[in-house]
């Protein structure tokens, strides 16, 4: 999940999903009362899906962004990645099918509350499949110029530390729909996932 924030800085959400409630609040509050500022930031974080109401309440203006992609290529692309061993998260078989449930519960309730012009969630597969027209949503709820470099991220110069800094220097592809086929007979418990997902066509729901 992406967090696009103007005029504020976000918290540090570094660490590990087991970082208590309290602690991200007293961090915002830090943030908040030194009042740091930016034109325009950007965060992207593996567990910023526990935290979304929490961003909102201290950042109302900022527009959170939610990826979604089918259930099972997500849990085999975690399943595939070394993550650091400080992140508390399961990466294989039924603890990762139960927790990628529990994710969706969470979203479900996300999306049930908070504000439909804060909250965008995008479906990956139609993002490969017609970039620019799922860009330019995006840009335009954020409340962005458009830029056509946003259809090129391979080329931007920019550092990434993540595990996704192999994929940002690619040329947006969709190799990826559908991965889990190139595994099918080994997916063990990663199965359950097959049929659940988002739908066809409705990452933009409730934009």
């Amino acid at each position: 999940m992406k967090v696009v924030v103007k005029r504020q800085k976000p918290p540090n959400a570094h660490g590990s999903a087991k970082r208590s409630l309290a602690s991200v609040a007293c961090s915002i509050a830090a943030m908040k009362a030194k009042k740091f500022y930016t034109s325009l930031r950007l965060r992207a974080g593996a567990f910023n899906f526990l935290w979304a109401g929490l961003i909102h309440i201290a950042f109302p203006q900022a527009t959170i962004i939610h990826s979604r992609r089918a259930a099972v290529d997500t849990a085999l692309s975690i399943h595939q990645t070394h993550f650091h061993p400080t992140l508390a998260f399961p990466t294989g078989g039924a603890e990762l099918v139960a927790y990628f449930r529990s994710y969706q519960r969470l979203m479900d309730h996300w999306r049930s509350v908070l504000p439909a012009d804060r909250f965008l969630e995008v479906d990956y597969a139609e993002l490969t499949r017609s970039p620019e027209a799922v860009i330019r949503r995006i840009i335009a709820a954020c409340g962005l110029a458009w830029d056509d470099a946003c259809l090129r991220p391979e080329l931007n110069p920019r550092a990434v530390k993540t595990p996704s800094k192999w994929q940002t220097r690619q040329p947006i592809y969709r190799t990826s729909v559908e991965r889990w086929r190139r595994y099918e007979p080994w997916l063990g418990p990663l199965r359950a996932l097959v049929d659940e997902g988002p739908k066809p066509d409705a990452g933009f729901a409730r934009s």
